[in-house]
């Protein structure tokens, strides 16, 4: 995995492909959307830092180079390379699955062939891929499947509750329930008038660092806040 810390690499093999990209606070702000964009446009222009030159490579064996060839697109370097306007974060997306060539760089761990009674496991595992900047969050939510988080680069913080919190965090009604109303990033200015029970609502907080996973069962509540520029894996089953 030391080769996914260098952006050159996802670059050079992938810069052309066109990648789902979510931009805004996270996936329950009103001002968030989503746009389809050459990943190394993502690359270049939201996850590195400006004064980097990474992307202001031009030499035959850098990747931008071949980019904005294959791109079409004539742009420059410095073109690619303004000031970020909103947070941007390819989330959630099967990346190893469109570009088989990653794929060859991981190993699904042999935890994720275990299942428990009680889980709606179906046996096979869903990669997906998180890459972005400093400052991308996933509100605290639930999904239905054990999820094993892998962190290759940067780190995250993560707030987890049991389902038995369930009543404390307020879940969203309709199609978004598994997804809290309360904003936990900053549980000091939860407002307890709208929100009483969640005083009594008990999260955990870890850090994930490079090289650690974390294990995060089917239906258990978790908020997660990139520290860094950061890569991860979570593997689905």
């Amino acid at each position: 995995m030391k080769k996914w810390v260098n952006p050159n690499y996802f670059l050079k093999i992938a810069g052309h492909r066109h990648v789902p990209v979510e931009f805004g606070n996270n996936y329950m702000s009103k001002s968030w959307n989503q746009k389809v964009i050459p990943l190394g446009e993502f690359v270049c222009n939201h996850t590195i830092e400006k004064k980097s030159k990474v992307c202001e490579n031009s030499t035959e064996d850098q990747p931008l180079k071949r980019y904005r060839k294959d791109n079409g697109s004539g742009g420059t370097a410095t073109d690619l390379n303004q000031n970020i306007s909103s947070t941007a974060y390819l989330a959630q997306h099967e990346l190893l699955v469109q570009i088989p060539e990653l794929e060859k760089d991981i190993i699904v761990p042999d935890y994720c062939s275990l299942s428990l009674a009680d889980a709606k496991s179906t046996g096979e595992v869903a990669v997906n891929f998180w890459f972005g900047p400093p400052g991308t969050v996933s509100p605290l939510h639930h999904d239905p499947k054990n999820n094993l988080l892998a962190q290759v680069t940067g780190s995250k913080l993560i707030k987890l509750a049991s389902p038995q919190q369930n009543e404390n965090v307020y879940p969203n009604p309709g199609m978004m329930s598994n997804t809290s109303q309360v904003d936990v990033e900053n549980e000091e200015n939860v407002d307890l008038e709208k929100y009483p029970k969640f005083k009594d609502a008990k999260l955990e907080q870890v850090v994930l660092n490079p090289g650690e996973m974390l294990y995060i069962p089917a239906n258990h509540w978790h908020f997660v806040k990139s520290l860094d520029t950061s890569i991860s894996l979570s593997f689905w089953w």
